[in-house]
């Protein structure tokens, strides 16, 4: 942008504005750090209570979070690198991997259809997509839902 708000070549291209918090701000979780707290729960057991913790947001911004979560997890487990002794190994170690993110995708889905079943506006979409959390307590990394 020029001194009179115009835009430029250099401006972005997309406006996003920052989501609005009601009440007091709270410190933002961090991604690895809800990783490694929910990586022992069960799948099938994995509530969106498990994945917030006492972290407590709107819900666009708790979607937003949650759909990180579940993309990353998502992507940890098909990166996992798999050492079997031998083929029974390696056939029963992707069979699990397999079906873990069969499980995760569908909980993806829910938490998505959930979100969408109620009117939301433009704003509640972009704050789902576009909101940055810290990937690391330390490190100056986010990651945005849209993104991943």
């Amino acid at each position: 942008m020029n001194i009179d708000g115009e835009p430029t070549e250099s401006s972005p291209l997309l406006h996003v504005p920052a989501p609005v918090f009601v009440g007091s701000a709270q410190p933002l979780p961090t991604i690895t750090s809800t990783l490694a707290r929910i990586q022992y729960v069960s799948i099938e057991e994995l509530t969106v209570s498990d994945i917030l913790g006492s972290y407590d947001p709107t819900a666009s911004i708790k979607t937003s979070f949650v759909l990180i979560i579940l993309l990353q997890w998502r992507i940890n487990k098909i990166q996992e690198r798999i050492s079997p002794r031998d083929v029974w190994d390696q056939w029963s170690k992707e069979k699990n991997t397999s079906l873990t993110v069969d499980q995760l995708e569908a909980l993806i889905l829910e938490v998505w259809t959930d979100f969408v079943t109620e009117y939301r506006t433009s704003q509640d979409i972009e704050n789902v997509l576009w909101f940055k959390f810290p990937h690391e307590e330390e490190g100056t990394r986010s990651v945005r839902g849209a993104l991943i």
